[in-house]
């Protein structure tokens, strides 16, 4: 054989299986168009959980079904005031912030003055077996009856074999009466089939609570029926009920957990620019940063502007769970502001939804054009990736300021890399990039999609994938011309500020 037909049957069988692997990919990442319900794509949902899903009628309550069918729907915009003050006081040599539990840790009213409940809200991880942990306990009374909502992860082989009850302990309680309820179980969308799991195991409020009218303060989860104490975890309950008690916010984000190579400058661009879209407030899972970047952050949370919280995975091994425990932090992001914010984001420090319409500036525009009604649960943005190989623009060359420095992004959209904006009362469960699961009407809740030519996200880093024509790129000028001064002189007063 020739080496000319050598090469050639060489290229035609390299051509071949980079067609099939295209091909795979992009049938592996329908699931996440099918499940925010586009056009006619049919909507799937990964195995193992269709293979946990609830068919005890008693048990649709606890985990409401995933909705398949979205349809479009609008609802008018409620005000809220801005976040007040709150008595909790941490010392830093910014200040002290001015929100530490009203916003990221709505406490449930009537336990507010017991100070071992206070003293447990900042606990973010706890560790119940060398398979589970408890990572937030919530108070979710959106239907008839209530139930603790409790954040998890558990490892793939333990769920089948561990049991796992609910103990209430309230003062004056008749010790006659049954206070423990047992566990169920359910999965999040986005575990990745890692060894170690996202969760939401819930168990229904005592009868009694219901009868009294009270709701309980903590919860110890245990893996005997009959001892509470003995390989058991107690955990301080949050509400997700909003109430004039509670600070309001009208916009939050949520940052899934930082770690590894994290700049400074990177937080700093975030913030201020994302404030000037119209950010209220931040939540940072911190995993692992450099000294600088803590520094950055403590700086916004003394400001009142953010909520730091320590993260931890149950595993020394990272890649026993999907990035970090990214659906984990989303998840336990969103029961922890249903309270008290309206709307919430799920963003990384690369990605900005930017207003594109004329005659809108902020995420508020955005909201009061589309007349969101009382069926809608979220508004789902198309992305586009502006590559740092693009960095040419010389009126704002400034070192690491991605966001004024690359005025030119790729020609076409992601099909799968959407961001929400939600209204965290609405859903039970969130992916990363759609609502798994809206509730407690999960029949009628719907997803508002947005058309790029209103918003999308920016998302600033290299546009390696197969899902889209990265190497075609056209003008976007956009985010400098509405936002460049302002955010620019606001990005180095901050920078300046505090420590390099």
């Amino acid at each position: 054989m020739s080496r000319m037909k050598r090469f050639i049957l060489l290229f035609l069988f390299a051509y071949a299986s980079t067609t099939i692997i295209f091909l795979s990919l992009v049938e592996e990442n329908r699931n996440y168009i099918g499940k925010i319900g586009w056009g006619d794509v049919s909507p799937s949902i990964p195995s193992g959980v269709r293979r946990l899903r609830d068919s005890a009628a008693s048990q649709i309550l606890s985990h409401p079904p995933r909705t398949t069918q979205i349809t479009r729907r609008n609802k008018r915009v409620r005000n809220k005031s801005r976040p007040g003050n709150d008595s909790g006081q941490s010392k830093y040599k910014y200040g002290s912030p001015r929100n530490k539990f009203g916003i990221s840790s709505p406490v449930m009213y009537s336990c507010k003055d017991d100070a071992k409940y206070r003293a447990r809200l900042d606990v973010v991880y706890v560790k119940l077996t060398k398979n589970i942990a408890l990572y937030s306990a919530y108070y979710d009374a959106r239907e008839d009856i209530p139930y603790i909502r409790i954040i998890a992860s558990v490892a793939r082989h333990a769920k089948n074999s561990t049991l796992l009850w609910c103990h209430f302990d309230p003062e004056g309680v008749d010790t006659n009466i049954s206070l423990v309820t047992q566990v169920t179980y359910y999965q999040m969308c986005e575990n990745h089939n890692r060894d170690i799991g996202g969760w939401i195991i819930s168990c229904q409020v005592p009868r009694w609570y219901v009868d009294k009218g009270r709701s309980p303060c903590a919860v110890s989860v245990s893996l005997s029926p009959t001892e509470s104490i003995t390989n058991s975890a107690q955990m301080s309950i949050l509400t997700t009920e909003k109430s004039a008690q509670e600070a309001q916010v009208d916009f939050a984000v949520c940052v899934p957990p930082l770690f590894g190579k994290i700049r400074k400058d990177e937080i700093v661009q975030f913030v201020e620019l994302t404030r000037l879209l119209g950010a209220n407030h931040f939540v940072f899972y911190v995993y692992d940063v450099k000294p600088d970047v803590k520094e950055v952050l403590k700086y916004y949370e003394s400001m009142g502007i953010a909520t730091i919280l320590k993260w931890a995975i149950p595993s020394r091994n990272v890649r026993s769970i999907w990035y970090y425990g990214q659906s984990l932090a989303i998840n336990d992001c969103l029961y922890r502001h249903m309270a008290t914010v309206q709307y919430l984001i799920f963003n990384d420090v690369d990605e900005f939804l930017i207003p594109h319409a004329p005659d809108t500036r902020t995420w508020r525009d955005i909201v009061a054009a589309h007349h969101m009604f009382t069926n809608t649960c979220a508004m789902t943005f198309k992305s586009t990736f502006f590559d740092l190989a693009f960095r040419y623009n010389l009126d704002f060359a400034v070192r690491n300021v991605s966001v004024l420095d690359i005025t030119t992004r790729a020609v076409f959209y992601s099909d799968f890399r959407n961001k929400v904006l939600v209204e965290p009362s609405k859903v039970f469960e969130m992916g990363i990039h759609h609502v798994s699961r809206p509730w407690p009407d999960a029949a009628n809740y719907s997803v508002v999609n947005v058309s790029p030519e209103k918003a999308y996200i920016h998302h600033y880093r290299p546009c390696k994938t197969f899902s889209m024509n990265c190497f075609q790129g056209t003008i976007d000028t956009t985010l400098v011309d509405k936002y460049g001064e302002e955010f620019f002189i606001k990005y180095n007063r901050t920078m300046n500020t505090t420590p390099h």
